[in-house]
């Protein structure tokens, strides 16, 4: 497939959302009552920024994968790419933050002292299982990483399942593990409340919102389907605005946390949908404002860089308050800084 600008427009609007939650959500502290405590609220759902990068993911993947699942270097070429993209950055990221860490603690900088986070499970994309165990995102620069843990897992089984099964089987086993996700999910955390982060971080917990993106892939690629999408505007913004009403319900009575029992057992399912119709309007609908919106170029640039900026900004951020610069300081700074960064070692991973 051509490359679809509407898309770079939502990893935008995606990174916006992460970048908002980390900088000016849980990472600027406010007093109640004020505007900005006010503001804070209506951004309380800002962190499914990640579950956009989910649902976009799987369409993106699972639409390559369906195209070229008869390729005799089917596997091979997956991989490969998956790793190119993927891995330098990454690799650049851990060298780092580990390796200035371990500088800083011998020298006492600031404060600093050796973390008890072990460094293995983050190289071998592992880290989500350590974070579940001890209930800790652990380092706070390298706590996102998390989600690039989930999509990696996810994606060692899905290249064999969509080269394996056949069309007509393809939508009820997506649905069917879709339930098993949201299933699963509520009884780690109904079951095992020492260690609910679990149900935020494995990838068997958080599969549904990466499924639907594969559903997406699927329904785009059936003329029926997308011939039926793309003829029934009126009805998909009508399903989108019960999405967005449901939305305003789980930021209010929800409080948009993220291991709250209603998020858990209905949140994390209605968001990925709301981010899933989305893509479908913006797909089917080229003329439509939201894709004309979406194709705004200063939102493709951002989403061109949200991969690097994703990973970077927390490390950036750290780095700012390590030299005791204000929260609020800190946080506009570290936004077009980690830009800068993504974009700079973005060039460098591909000159290589």
């Amino acid at each position: 497939m051509k490359r679809i600008p509407e898309l770079d427009g939502l990893r935008g609007i995606a990174i916006s959302l992460v970048l908002w939650f980390h900088f000016f959500g849980v990472g600027l502290h406010t007093t109640p009552g004020t505007f900005w405590a006010y503001v804070q609220a209506l951004g309380r759902l800002s962190w499914t920024g990640v579950d956009l990068f989910f649902v976009l993911s799987g369409f993106l993947i699972g639409g390559i994968l369906l195209d070229a699942r008869t390729s005799p270097n089917y596997f091979q070429t997956f991989y490969v790419r998956r790793f190119l993209r993927i891995v330098p950055i990454y690799a650049a990221l851990l060298t780092g933050v580990f390796v200035l860490t371990h500088i800083a603690a011998a020298a006492r900088f600031m404060g600093v002292t050796p973390n008890e986070t072990v460094p293995w499970p983050y190289l071998v994309f592992l880290q989500n299982f350590w974070m579940a165990k001890h209930n800790s995102l652990g380092m706070l620069a390298l706590g996102a990483t998390w989600s690039l843990a989930i999509e990696e897992q996810f994606y060692l089984t899905l290249p064999l399942i969509v080269r394996k099964v056949d069309l007509l089987s393809r939508i009820p086993l997506i649905l069917t593990a879709i339930a098993a996700a949201l299933l699963l999910r509520m009884v780690v955390y109904f079951l095992f409340p020492a260690h609910r982060l679990a149900v935020f971080v494995l990838m068997p917990c958080r599969a549904d919102a990466l499924l639907l993106g594969v559903l997406g892939a699927v329904l785009i690629r059936d003329p029926k389907w997308k011939q039926m999408l793309g003829g029934s505007y009126a009805t998909m913004l009508a399903v989108l605005g019960v999405f967005v009403v449901g939305a305003t319900f789980l930021t209010k009575y929800g409080q948009g946390q993220q291991l709250s029992k209603l998020m858990v057992c209905f949140g994390y399912t209605w968001m990925a949908l709301l981010y899933l119709c989305v893509i479908l309007l913006a797909i089917t609908q080229p003329q439509s404002r939201l894709s004309a919106a979406l194709r705004w170029r200063w939102l493709g640039w951002l989403g061109g860089i949200a991969y690097g900026t994703y990973l970077l900004h927390g490390f950036v951020r750290q780095a700012l308050l390590g030299f005791a610069m204000p929260e609020l300081l800190s946080s506009l700074v570290a936004i077009p800084l980690s830009c800068y960064c993504a974009t700079l070692l973005g060039h460098i991973s591909r000159s290589l």
